[in-house]
């Protein structure tokens, strides 16, 4: 079930993994200070995963529509914290682009706020094929 948590300092928040600060995801990410624009982003395959491969059927940085991210519904299953559905369903709507970096299968989902500046209003940490 998905765990969904509402982050407002993110200096103060920890990570269901260990306990970890936000920021130490830092050490996993990509270099990618141009990802690649996409339509759609690189089909997935949990049999392709492995051996250095990330399982996407290309690797790298891509950046492609929020429109899918915009349908998904997590809600019936998901557990909230510091939040309601109706302020997730909010945010959810005002996401506009996404990027993927392929070697964790992370996904930073980025919409803009009430000052028309770019925020990152989602930051999507599951892995891939993960029990």
């Amino acid at each position: 079930m998905p765990l969904l948590s509402r982050v407002s300092r993110v200096t103060a928040f920890r990570r269901e993994y260990q306990q970890l600060p936000l920021l130490s995801i830092a050490r996993q990410l990509m270099d990618c200070p141009a990802p690649v624009s996409v339509a759609q982003f690189p089909r997935f395959d949990c049999g392709a995963q492995g051996e250095g491969r990330s399982g996407f059927a290309q690797e790298g940085c891509f950046a492609g529509p929020g429109a899918a991210f915009q349908t998904l519904d997590v809600w019936p299953y998901a557990t909230l914290r510091g939040g309601t559905a109706a302020q997730g369903k909010a945010a959810q709507q005002r996401v506009l682009r996404t990027v993927l970096q392929t070697n964790t299968g992370f996904r930073f989902h980025f919409g803009r706020g009430a000052d028309g500046r770019w925020r990152l209003l989602y930051l999507d940490l599951r892995v891939p094929c993960s029990a």
